[in-house]
């Protein structure tokens, strides 16, 4: 049974050499989708993390539409991988 798998990765500019890659390994319908750069920041205005609670933190999205695709791709997938970048 074929695996509907999806990669993340952060530059879109490496989404070529990794299709191509996955296609050279085997993998021919692996998807992969780039999130060009982080997709969430921080907030500038405020203290992110509550000190009275440190498991809230006030993330704002940086890029919608791109977890939109994303959110989109992982809900149909069966396996989720994230290849990070070494910086």
């Amino acid at each position: 049974m074929k695996k509907n798998r999806v990669w993340v990765i952060e530059a879109p500019g490496k989404v070529d050499s990794l299709r191509a890659a996955l296609k050279e390994a085997g993998f021919l319908h692996d998807r992969v989708l780039a999130t060009y750069g982080r997709l969430y920041d921080l907030p500038d205005d405020r203290l992110a993390i509550d000190p009275n609670n440190p498991n809230i933190v006030a993330w704002q999205a940086k890029r919608p539409d791109q977890i939109r695709k994303l959110k989109a791709l992982i809900e149909s997938a069966d396996e989720v991988l994230i290849a990070t970048d070494s910086d």
